[in-house]
């Protein structure tokens, strides 16, 4: 497995495993790292797109580029796509689809693993028939195993009249941001990229139940080069 390196860091991605998983960031691919680890999988590169460089644009606008450049390597025998639902989780998946490209096919919904010449598949957190934003994800993690911390960052948000008009994905931006800076004693400023190395610092829990979904997507994505159980009924 492969994790590439933080943005603005290689000129071009270079996949050593036959399934590439592509993110919206760098925050968002060392998540996925780690969640990877712990459920043992090691057949997945994990990727995303870096501005200023062959990918074109970060996140929303890199990823169909990426997932394009993925599709023209040989080597690459299934590629996997996890992003934000954020306001409107058609859009996003219609977006992600445009970058599958010969020999790969798109899915035909997300959630879903397509097996065909290629493999390809699409999860758009925080999971079916949500939208939102990984932050929503971390956010359900962080409430059920610390409640008075979330009990504390929802009387900040009330008491805070700034952010009362924000949409609900900044919101969960600010409640994960509180929620880091009042657990996080090594470092309060600590972003979602490097909460991982934090141990009893980091306030989510990586083996949570919120993350059962993405945890089912990606043990199906890793198996697509397995052989396929014969229909006894055939």
């Amino acid at each position: 497995m492969k994790c590439d390196e933080k943005p603005k860091t290689r000129d071009k991605f270079e996949p050593v495993s036959p399934l590439v998983i592509v993110c919206e960031g760098y925050r968002d691919a060392r998540f996925i790292c780690v969640l990877l680890n712990r459920l043992g999988i090691t057949n997945c590169d994990v990727t995303f797109p870096q501005q200023a460089r062959v990918e074109a644009a970060d996140g929303d606008s890199g990823i169909p580029i990426m997932v394009g450049l993925l599709c023209e390597r040989e080597t690459v025998e299934g590629i996997a796509v996890v992003r934000d639902a954020d306001l409107d989780a058609k859009d996003s998946f219609r977006k992600v689809c445009e970058g599958y490209v010969k020999p790969f096919t798109a899915p035909k919904e997300a959630f879903s693993v397509e097996r065909k010449t290629k493999a390809s598949g699409v999860f758009l957190v925080p999971g079916k028939g949500q939208t939102g934003t990984l932050e929503d994800l971390f956010i359900k993690a962080v409430s059920a195993d610390h409640p008075e911390l979330i009990d504390c960052v929802k009387k900040f948000e009330a008491c805070n009249g700034r952010s009362g008009g924000w949409s609900d994905n900044k919101k969960a931006k600010l409640r994960m941001q509180c929620a880091i800076a009042g657990f996080c004693q090594d470092d309060p400023a600590c972003s979602l990229a490097y909460i991982w190395s934090k141990d009893e610092d980091n306030p989510i829990n990586i083996a949570h139940q919120a993350f059962k979904e993405l945890a089912s997507f990606l043990r199906e994505f890793s198996t697509v080069l397995e052989p396929q159980e014969s229909n006894p009924g055939q």
